[in-house]
């Protein structure tokens, strides 16, 4: 049980912000590493920030974030598990876990999930399983990557047109609009984010390859970032996913990226293990409403259709403006998929989907890509809605 030779090695966790706004950006995968505390070993995020450790004098497994002077799991915890003495922490998924409110009190936290990512793996006699391709025959979890994937180092590798760690959705939208609804997305100098965002992608010829956060691929308003020109503009737009929500922000919003003036630092900045959400200096102007494992939002891996609400003023603990303003509830702007196809983002009906990837023969007089613009509009969509 101490060697963990039986236990999982990729656990993908996600945790609701309904308490603490922060605490959806501690969401993601967790390695099992060599190190224990007691009796059990330690699963860490990618940066070795974020740890799941045992407690054993609260007899519970903790999320926290160990320090070089703070590392017992014990204190400082940002959410617990119910009470256990089981060596694995898995089987705590479907137990009730907790959460500190801001006052140190502690809440049941109402959306948790977790789960073993590990589609397979063999072991050689020094233990190492990190680097062996994994036969069929040995697969521990035949159906992990679906019919979409094959397994590969423990992980999925994902067919043409798949995307997600189990390949789980269709490959992300190639081009996202705002359906101008309400009053749309204002800064706060008073203009308008861009209409349009496009998936952010590796250099040629990897351009096909999308850079991501939390596998949730980033969007700019650069339609061409890796053109003739690959100096950026002193300001341009991005959509990120933080954990459980996707958030609207600005280059002029993060304070790393205001030296960063070109596409391969931009790239680099996002995928090299630089970008943390957890300790960025960075903020938002608009958030998503949340979009947990399993539920009916989660069937899609970019954020058209979802509600938006303006960030919150008042500042999480750790400086970052991420969480929703209830007070003024969901805008009705929303993002839609601006390319067509027959399958999974049809246009309306007697509508046709062109090759060119936009709608053709629009119903009634309307126009727009996705026909979503009304004869004579008034700004307002009554065929297509972004859903």
């Amino acid at each position: 049980q101490n060697s963990g030779k039986y236990l999982c090695e990729n656990i993908f966790a996600q945790y609701g912000d309904e308490v603490v706004p922060m605490l959806g950006m501690f969401s993601g995968m967790f390695w099992r590493g060599t190190q224990s505390f007691d009796g059990r070993l330690i699963y860490s995020d990618i940066f070795g920030t974020t740890s799941l450790a045992y407690c054993k004098k609260e007899k519970r497994w903790t999320l926290s974030m160990p320090t070089d002077n703070n590392s017992d799991p014990c204190n400082n915890w940002y959410a617990a598990s119910s009470v256990s003495k089981d060596f694995d922490i898995l089987t705590t998924a479907n137990s009730q876990w907790f959460v500190k409110t801001p006052t140190k009190g502690v809440v049941p936290l109402s959306q948790h999930f977790m789960a073993c990512h590990d589609c397979g793996h063999i072991e050689n006699d020094s233990g190492d399983s990190d680097n062996i391709p994994v036969p069929d025959e040995f697969d521990i979890n035949n159906n992990f990557c679906g019919d979409f994937g094959t397994c590969q180092y423990n992980g999925c590798v994902c067919k043409v047109g798949r995307f997600g760690l189990r390949c789980e959705y269709s490959e992300p939208c190639k081009t996202l609009e705002i359906n101008k609804r309400g009053e749309g997305f204002i800064k706060a100098d008073g203009s308008n984010f861009a209409s349009e965002y496009y998936p952010l992608v590796f250099p040629p010829p990897d351009n096909q390859d999308f850079v991501t956060s939390f596998n949730r691929p980033i969007y700019t308003s650069l339609s061409d970032p890796w053109g003739d020109n690959q100096t950026l503009p002193d300001d341009f737009d991005l959509i990120l996913h933080v954990g459980v929500r996707w958030i609207l922000t600005s280059k002029s919003l993060f304070s790393e990226l205001k030296d960063v003036n070109g596409t391969g630092r931009l790239v680099s900045y996002f995928w090299d293990d630089i970008f943390n959400t957890l300790s960025a200096n960075y903020s938002a102007s608009f958030v998503s409403e949340p979009v947990f494992i399993g539920n009916h939002l989660d069937d899609q891996t970019s954020p058209f259709g979802l509600r938006w609400m303006y960030s919150s003023a008042s500042d999480n603990a750790f400086g970052q403006r991420l969480q929703p303003d209830y007070e003024k509830g969901f805008i009705e702007t929303k993002f839609f998929c601006a390319v067509c196809n027959d399958s999974t983002n049809r246009c309306p009906s007697k509508a046709v989907c062109q090759s060119n990837g936009k709608c053709g023969s629009c119903p009634n007089g309307s126009s727009g890509t996705m026909c979503q613009i009304p004869p004579e509009s008034s700004g307002n969509s009554t065929i297509f809605d972004g859903n």
